[in-house]
């Protein structure tokens, strides 16, 4: 690949990357009220959708049923954002042709997402109504791990067809 573009490729992805942590900051940085706020309204849409008779059921039955779904729903978005992030830390990895033969892209990636999932927990502590937890580095991480995979079967995939194409081009 022309240097040019593999620099410009570089910078657009981290352009991307600095923009993807900034909307995880950004959502860290929600007080404890505003963040339960923001759940409440996911899950009360997920609820519309997924439970029979939502709509007609009574306010504190629907309180119920969002309150039941509050914790998983915030944990699956977390847990997302993180895939989110996995796969943006490894696209800018693997334009580094060293760290890709090497196959150091995903430790790379890997160790970027445990400080970065670190750092937010910590600017957690230090917001109002919000509790930065080991327990959600190790669920972010998780998100990060399934980003990491998804990226691994896509290249593997990649690297499959390739080979199968080299194998039946006439020589």
């Amino acid at each position: 690949m022309n240097q040019k573009i593999l620099w410009g490729l570089r910078i657009l992805l981290l352009i991307l990357l600095v923009a993807w942590m900034y909307v995880i900051f950004s959502m860290s940085a929600q007080d404890g009220k505003k963040s339960s706020g923001t759940s409440e309204k996911v899950c009360r849409e997920i609820a519309h959708v997924t439970v029979k008779d939502f709509e007609k059921m009574t306010e504190p039955a629907k309180q119920q049923v969002v309150g039941k779904m509050q914790r998983p729903v915030r944990k699956m978005g977390h847990m997302t954002e993180y895939a989110v992030l996995a796969v943006i830390f490894s696209a800018l990895f693997l334009t580094f042709s060293k760290l890709r033969k090497k196959g150091l892209w995903a430790l790379c990636s890997f160790v970027g997402g445990a400080l970065y999932a670190s750092s937010d927990e910590l600017h957690q502590r230090f917001i109002a109504g919000r509790a930065g937890q080991i327990t959600d580095v190790f669920i972010d991480m998780g998100g990060f791990c399934i980003g990491l995979l998804i990226v691994t079967l896509v290249f593997g995939i990649i690297f499959l067809i390739r080979k199968k194409k080299q194998n039946h081009l006439p020589v």
